[in-house]
């Protein structure tokens, strides 16, 4: 298991999910101490997350010939971009902390905009032809749904407690189309499992990863999809209607934590079905 690269990808759009969330609530509420502390932590979430990447690598001190190929490898990309995203994330980070209301909206703009492009170079990384199940629109389409599912709870959670009601069902909604996109991501996934190829080793390959799945791994399965898909979903239904401004700080933040666990969970999945590691032979 690739646990350096389960943990960069998730914060990587953690990050970039409070950057769109603080940039959203900062032009259109008052600059709450909860905003601050959550734009405060974009940086450290994204550094962490590029410093446990370079446990990836054999020698990390030579991690800077990752860049050497930026025109044609996407795996230089998302070294370049995350490193870009990581600078702005700083000096974003930097303006709340020493209360620069002016430069802040800009700087949150440009952070958020290069943290969804180095989640798309994250995403494209992926897209191997060789691999069979990771070449399809489910993981950029995961990726994404992600780092939106990050972002809208963070705004909702921030807005629990005071009287921004359509801001915090605009994020409720969001928050539930995007557990629904991960759910859809998780049906595309056991699809691309099931597919028929003219290939007899390929379909022989993609019938023993489902069967693993399905049965060594379908404990996990579930806990992504109760955590990362149906929680959200539920959260959206359950307080749409309601007042908002009364759910329990100890449920958002327990639901928080259910949402980041779901989604560790889910990113292991991606290198349990995509590298060539089980063999139906």
């Amino acid at each position: 298991m690739e646990w350096s690269l389960v943990i960069f990808t998730v914060l990587l759009q953690l990050a970039c999910g409070l950057s769109l969330a603080t940039t959203w609530l900062q032009r259109n509420t008052a600059h709450k101490p909860q905003v601050r502390i959550a734009a405060m932590t974009i940086f450290p979430v994204v550094a962490c997350g590029m410093l446990v990447a370079m446990l990836h690598l054999g020698q990390p001190i030579n991690g800077a010939y990752a860049l050497m190929n930026i025109g044609s490898s996407w795996l230089s990309r998302e070294n370049l971009l995350s490193g870009a995203f990581a600078g702005a994330a700083c000096l974003y980070s930097f303006t709340w902390w020493k209360h620069e209301e002016s430069y802040q909206t800009p700087l949150g703009i440009i952070t958020s905009l290069l943290g969804l492009y180095a989640v798309a170079a994250s995403a494209m990384v992926y897209l191997i032809p060789a691999q069979i199940i990771w070449n399809s629109g489910w993981v950029p389409l995961s990726f994404f749904a992600t780092t939106l599912l990050f972002g809208s709870f963070t705004v909702f959670f921030l807005n629990t407690s005071t009287d921004t009601q359509p801001m915090a069902k605009s994020a409720l909604l969001i928050m539930g189309m995007c557990g629904l996109v991960l759910f859809i991501s998780v049906l595309w996934m056991l699809s691309m499992l099931g597919q028929v190829t003219g290939d007899q080793y390929a379909v022989a390959k993609l019938q023993h990863v489902f069967t693993v799945v399905t049965s060594e791994y379908l404990l996990w399965l579930l806990v992504y999809v109760l955590f990362a898909c149906v929680l959200p979903m539920g959260l959206a239904f359950t307080y749409w209607s309601g007042k908002i401004n009364t759910v329990n700080f100890r449920v958002c933040l327990l639901s928080f934590i259910f949402i980041l666990f779901g989604s560790f969970v889910g990113r292991s999945l991606l290198y349990v079905v995509g590298p060539n590691n089980f063999l139906p032979f």
